[in-house]
């Protein structure tokens, strides 16, 4: 199997630091395509058949075998560490590092080793031999000094073989990053607009593997754009326009397999009252702030600030709790925090909606891939949300 396959990493610890390697049980991988469902029927009362509701995913599952085979005594004692039930983190496969799913071990890991010694190996420092030549950046050379191993006192070493099953109770895997050069290395790549590019690693501190040398495998197939694509369509950014009455759109790309919900912040504007923030439509003959999420449009009265404007900046439409709450955002960290206000209160109409899949038979510069919103304050509107992949 090709050693995309051979790794993973849990709760920010790469396998491979505890001599660990991913491996099959037969010739084969195996692999649940989708979540574990349960389907929402009802008996059709006097008749044959069942009426059916729809399905909600609950949980995924993995079951990963793996083997080792020169474990050290303190690689045992961390491997147990790691898989500590208790520890809820992040689960990536390296054959698809864009896909990160929040996991805990589900099941005792089981294991099944042969134990022998052998001598420990250290680096002799204080006996340096002559060295290597290597070439400088200058186009000089000199030699490097090159220290051998000397070994030591007998260490315990393990080797065998071993399982761990995961759950999800989040059956979806969120994208790490959302351009590809923010994985790695890799060789030229074309893009969609017929341009070449290149790039190098990006790290991050501790042990997960951030810099990935296999994006050309799977980089077409989770539909991540690379910086100069998703800069070109100005994604995520709001744009003045004036589409059918909208006053702004913010273009949206959702390359997942399930529609996304989505955080939407209106900041506050001047009020009636100079303490109050105040967020109301555009000046006009409007009459309410509409937000137009592919043809659902969640309809607002102007709001007014419960707070004083000090300890909240504006608004946050949550469509994954269907809640418009009072936020403090950040604007140096791309980030919020909720004051506990809620303006539910303020609904007119409609509902909450979320960002559909991208349609792949539609170029995904397509700008109908929008939210419109109708707001006065619309020009400083922020949006986040995730790509959401089974």
């Amino acid at each position: 199997m090709k050693g995309d396959f051979l790794g993973f990493s849990f709760g920010n610890i790469h396998s491979n630091t505890l001599g660990i390697t991913h491996v099959s049980v037969s010739d084969r991988y195996e692999e649940n395509l989708l979540p574990e469902f349960e389907d929402k029927i009802e008996p059709i009362i006097g008749n044959d058949g069942n009426y059916y509701f729809g399905s909600l995913y609950r949980t995924k599952g993995f079951t990963v075998s793996f083997a080792f085979d020169s474990m050290t005594e303190v690689q045992f004692r961390k491997m147990s560490q790691w898989l500590n039930a208790k520890i809820v983190g992040p689960l990536i496969f390296d054959e698809r590092p864009y896909k990160v799913y929040t996991a805990k071990v589900s099941t005792p890991p089981q294991i099944s080793y042969v134990c022998f010694d052998e001598p420990r190996k250290y680096v002799d420092e204080d006996n340096p031999i002559d060295g290597v030549r290597v070439i400088r950046e200058n186009g000089g050379w000199e030699r490097e000094k090159v220290y051998p191993y000397k070994y030591g006192s007998v260490a315990r070493t393990y080797k065998g073989e071993g399982t761990v099953e995961f759950v999800c109770p989040y059956p979806f895997a969120r994208q790490q990053f959302k351009m590809l050069d923010q994985y790695g290395e890799f060789e030229t790549f074309v893009n969609g607009f017929g341009e070449e590019f290149s790039y190098t690693p990006t790290t991050s501190p501790g042990n997960r593997i951030t810099a990935y040398t296999n994006i050309t495998e799977w980089a077409e197939a989770s539909g991540i754009l690379t910086r100069q694509e998703y800069e070109r369509i100005l994604l995520d950014s709001p744009q003045a326009a004036d589409i059918e009455g909208y006053n702004y759109i913010i273009p949206v790309y959702n390359p997942g397999d399930i529609a996304s919900p989505f955080y939407l912040f209106l900041p506050y504007g001047n009020g009636e009252k100079a303490e109050l923030g105040y967020i109301n439509p555009p000046e006009g003959d409007k009459e309410y702030i509409d937000i137009n999420c592919y043809n659902e449009v969640l309809r607002l009265r102007p709001i007014v600030s419960k707070a004083k404007k000090s300890e909240e900046n504006g608004v946050m439409i949550n469509t994954r709790n269907h809640l418009i709450e009072g936020v403090m955002y950040d604007y140096s960290t791309n980030s919020w925090r909720t004051t506990g206000n809620i303006y539910n209160e303020y609904i007119e109409a409609g509902d909450f909606g979320k960002i559909k899949c991208q349609d792949w038979s539609l170029d995904y510069r397509d700008y109908s891939q929008s939210i419109a919103i109708n707001c006065a304050t619309g020009a400083g509107a922020r949006i986040k949300y995730d790509y959401l992949y089974y």
